[in-house]
């Protein structure tokens, strides 16, 4: 049985936390609206008073500029709740693809040894790549098309003795770099990051989505919300949901592996 990474565990808990306070807020507004009325009416004296922003002034539970000041703050109450819900979704993804990596790195024993580690490989590559040196000079010079079945057997044996191929060579610098990326990692980044460096196959329709949300993000950020509602954010979180579900997968099924074994 696969098992999920303890980031996606949290990032799931985060997000539902997001929407369990979205029902609060759904059943305190319309209460609050029903005790202004009854205020209004002369049915109560006073407004409840709230766990937090009391007040000592007398009669303050009663006032007219409480009052109206409750009923203008509700009158957005539903577009504010919706911006906020989205703003914090797409920040808790963020926080899940830098912690679900950094994961990665401590199942490896830390950066650090997850370099070692990869030194100590390129290391027994060039000794193997020395001792076999008449089968590795085989594969350079110019490509000749009637010896490609020498070339893979050639290959297939060096590799099995543990000689790392030029692609492998460079993989080193990806981690360290990947790395020193994930202090600084921009959001419009993320799906390149995570298609580049762990293969993730995201589709067309995935990153665009993706990239779509962002900008709902930054709309909201920088103060130019769109029309939003809790339906909509909802529907749209679906994508950062399969996201979330396909980083998970992909990463314990294929990085989450021992490699110091080898």
């Amino acid at each position: 049985m696969r098992f999920s990474t303890n980031a996606y565990n949290v990032w799931k808990v985060e997000s539902q936390a997001i929407f369990d306070f979205s029902v609060l807020v759904s059943y305190s507004v319309p209460s609050l609206k029903m005790q202004i009325s009854l205020l209004e009416k002369g049915k109560i004296q006073s407004l409840p008073r709230p766990d937090y922003y009391r007040s000592t002034k007398e009669g303050y539970y009663s006032s007219d500029n409480l009052r109206e000041g409750l009923k203008r703050r509700a009158s957005t109450y539903k577009q504010q709740t919706s911006s906020y819900m989205l703003l914090s979704l797409f920040s808790h993804f963020e926080a899940f693809v830098v912690d679900v990596i950094r994961e990665l790195f401590e199942f490896h024993g830390g950066v650090d040894k997850f370099i070692t580690n990869y030194n100590k490989s390129v290391k027994k590559s060039f000794e193997v790549g020395n001792q076999n040196s008449n089968s590795k000079r085989k594969l350079t010079g110019n490509r000749k098309p009637q010896r490609r079945p020498q070339y893979h057997e050639i290959s297939r044996n060096l590799s099995d003795s543990g000689y790392m191929f030029p692609n492998e060579l460079l993989s080193g610098y990806g981690i360290k770099m990947l790395n020193k990326k994930l202090g600084d990692l921009k959001s419009k980044e993320i799906p390149e990051i995570l298609m580049d460096c762990f293969h993730i196959d995201f589709s067309d329709d995935e990153v665009r989505e993706f990239h779509n949300l962002r900008d709902l993000r930054n709309s909201i950020a920088h103060g130019r919300p769109p029309s939003l509602n809790i339906k909509s954010v909802t529907e749209k979180n679906q994508a950062l949901i399969g996201m979330a579900k396909k980083i998970d997968a992909h990463l314990s099924e294929n990085f989450f592996i021992f490699n110091e074994f080898r």
